[in-house]
């Protein structure tokens, strides 16, 4: 069984692992006794994680035996720097040689995306270091001796020390900077170049079933006992019972598609540091603001007697959707097709971390004086039945606590996504809710 340790003490998330209660993998967690789980999905009269990422607490009537010693770094991770100190690390990070991005993301970020080489440059995307190690070194400077205390609790996301020293952990891909409401970059994801496929398995009720990908995309081993079952090529999707040679089942696997976003994080690893506790959240303005907005940012922290700071971008109406990039694409595309009425919609976009984490968003609407909210997610995740209780929940808080909401909405056919919908050519229909 795959584990990730998480903050919370004595919880583990269940990776490639299906839950038991929704049948899904990612996000839910098990208690290290076996007989509890935290669902982001099936709901219970129990609430868990309320404040950040919602869950739901279930009792397994049997429990099961959870061996996390040899699965699972016992390195305890670090906690970020204070956003004005990170800032600072990350900005050294995009604006070093070693970070430049390549010929291919250029590329990408030209062509499928649309986006002007001076778009780009604002935006500060960067590559993943080919040689990370370097990039560590540049980054850290005069700091690497101190990062290296042992008895230091803070850290930077993304960075970790192994045998030869510090580096980052990471591949290759494009890094999409994360900014908070005042421009602090706070955090990254990596678009990756290589999204590898991965085999779930429902190793709580079959322990003696494993299964892994022999050779990407779709080429998977499975095993019964250490032994090998079957090995052959695996359909995308399709979910593939096992069974002896008797009809008795011996479990399922299913080959599904792997992440194409992840965060720059390093937690369980020497000195590693985790890149939630809270998860970025990203604030998307034009990018003909954003250059002042840089400048205005640069002068503050330039003054040694500025206690606050005078970039915190206040908006009356923000648009909220799932991802920075896509928020960043948007938003440009958003000043120009509601020209007429930017003032009563907004200019401003706000990606949350995961609808599932919609809280998380509340103190920075409260923070930037919001009055109205645009939800803009993709369309086919809402109408996912899970994904949908999570948008209700969110619509009902937003209204209880005074927000004028509207749901921007459009026909599917035209574009999975609010940036897809505007690169296409049409615009999205606001309702109020």
């Amino acid at each position: 069984m795959v584990y990730r340790k998480t903050k919370i003490e004595g919880w583990f998330e269940l990776q490639r692992t299906v839950c038991p209660i929704c049948g899904k993998t990612g996000g839910c967690m098990i208690h290290k006794d076996g007989n509890k789980i935290a669902c982001i999905r099936e709901r219970s009269d129990i609430q868990f994680g309320k404040n950040s990422c919602q869950s739901w607490l279930h009792h397994l009537k049997d429990g099961v035996k959870v061996n996390v010693s040899d699965k699972v770094a016992t390195t305890k991770s670090r906690k970020k720097f204070p956003v004005h100190l990170l800032h600072g690390f990350f900005s050294k990070l995009v604006n070093d040689s070693t970070t430049l991005l390549t010929t291919p993301h250029i590329h990408h970020l030209n062509g499928e995306r649309q986006l002007s080489d001076n778009t780009i440059a604002k935006r500060q995307y960067r590559s993943f270091p080919q040689q990370p190690w370097v990039t560590a070194k540049n980054v850290l400077g005069k700091f690497e001796e101190r990062l290296s205390d042992q008895n230091l609790t803070v850290g930077i996301p993304g960075f970790y020390m192994n045998n030869y020293g510090w580096t980052i952990n990471g591949q290759s891909g494009i890094l999409i900077p994360y900014r908070n409401e005042y421009n602090f970059i706070t955090g990254f994801q990596i678009r990756v170049d290589e999204v590898k496929n991965f085999v779930e398995t429902d190793q709580i009720n079959y322990p003696n079933l494993k299964a892994y990908v022999k050779q990407q995309p779709n080429h998977v081993q499975i095993q019964v006992n250490g032994q090998k079952y079957w090995e052959g090529v695996l359909e995308l999707g399709k979910r593939k019972t096992i069974a002896d040679e008797n009809g008795e089942i011996l479990g399922t696997v299913k080959l599904a598609k792997g992440q194409r976003y992840y965060w720059l994080s390093s937690p369980n690893k020497k000195y590693g540091t985790v890149a939630g506790d809270p998860v970025p959240i990203h604030v998307a303005i034009p990018s003909k603001q954003l250059e002042e907005w840089n400048k205005t940012l640069e002068a503050d922290l330039k003054n040694p007697d500025t206690d606050s700071y005078t970039t915190l971008r206040k908006a009356k109406s923000v648009w909220i959707t799932e991802g920075a990039l896509k928020a960043d694409i948007a938003i440009d595309h958003i000043v120009e097709a509601f020209a007429d009425t930017i003032d009563e919609v907004g200019d401003t976009m706000i990606a949350a971390p995961g609808i599932n984490s919609w809280r998380s968003l509340l103190p920075m609407l409260k923070n930037m004086g919001v009055k109205r909210v645009n939800l803009a997610f993709d369309m086919d995740a809402i109408e996912n039945e899970h994904v949908n209780q999570y948008f209700h929940d969110m619509v009902k808080e937003l209204k209880s606590q005074g927000y004028e909401v509207y749901v921007a909405a459009w026909s599917l056919k035209n574009g999975k996504g609010i940036d897809d919908i505007l690169l296409n050519g049409y615009t999205p229909q606001l309702r109020k809710l």
